[in-house]
């Protein structure tokens, strides 16, 4: 499918990954309705994409609210005769150790990486199919959500799984309505997504501004992942690797990952304790 001559829709567009993929799918020839909580931010994406000569709606939301997603969308139709790909980006993270992890806590990360996601399913897809003219779907999930995950991160990669599992449903579902689906499983990326965490167990943000991959390095694999309707999007090889090693060895890989996230070489780049194992 081709990106250019529709209008995409994009959640989290104020930072990281939704934002790459904006200014990509712009840069590419498409219009673009944004949709973030943060407005200031969200509005200088906006400004970006006008300057590219595309249109842009940009609307304050808030995924985890299904009635500002409602909102949304209907935005969407009225505004720029709907969308032809729906990114469903937004997310937080969550960590800690699971049995520790406030409920309140649990409730907000999958009030808005998984029921925010769902969220955006039930607003869109239906016009999507009234509209009869086929589209995209993109979820944002995560390698943590297919089983590549460190410890710490129960919160973050039940999330994710959900989004996998959502979306490979949605791919058996909506393939008569020539529909397709990608779901994003990037590994660590230079994002802002620690920013709000001020508890351990969180990610130093300096630690994914030093280690994680560029967002537009992801950005450049949707857009390949669209045109060539890949189910599965990987920015890298290694994290495709890492996918079919935990296919083909999903004990060997939980135990390996278990001891090296609780080796005191991962644990130094936490806001939280200092592991008690020793580095291996």
């Amino acid at each position: 499918m081709n990106v250019s001559g529709g209008l995409a829709v994009v959640t989290g567009a104020a930072s990281g990954i939704g934002r790459a993929c904006a200014l990509r799918f712009a840069r590419e020839g498409a219009d673009l309705a944004l949709a973030d909580r943060h407005e200031a931010r969200l509005r200088e994406v906006e400004e970006s994409i006008l300057r590219l000569g595309r249109r842009c709606l940009a609307v304050t939301c808030d995924v985890s609210r299904p009635e500002e997603v409602e909102q949304l969308a209907a935005r969407v139709l009225k505004d720029l005769g709907g969308a032809r790909i729906v990114m469903s980006n937004a997310g937080v993270g969550g960590s800690g150790p699971a049995h520790e992890v406030p409920l309140e806590e649990w409730r907000g990360v999958l009030g808005t990486n998984l029921f925010g996601a769902v969220h955006v399913v039930t607003a869109f897809v239906p016009q999507m199919i009234a509209a009869g003219r086929g589209g995209h779907l993109v979820f944002t999930a995560s390698l943590s959500g297919l089983g590549v995950s460190l410890p710490f991160m129960a919160p973050y990669a039940v999330a994710k799984a959900g989004i996998v599992a959502l979306g490979e449903s949605l791919q058996m579902e909506l393939e008569p309505h020539r529909i397709g689906v990608s779901i994003v499983c990037p590994g660590l990326v230079a994002t802002r997504m620690s920013e709000g965490q001020r508890r351990p167990w969180a990610l130093k943000p300096e630690v994914l501004e030093e280690k994680g991959m560029p967002p537009e390095e992801v950005a450049a694999a949707v857009v390949d992942g669209i045109r060539h309707e890949r189910l599965y999007v990987f920015a890298k090889t290694e994290e495709h690797l890492l996918w079919m090693l935990k296919r083909a060895a999903p004990s060997t890989l939980v135990r390996f990952l278990g001891r090296y996230g609780r080796s005191k070489k991962v644990m130094k780049d936490l806001q939280g304790p200092v592991g008690e194992e020793p580095e291996s």
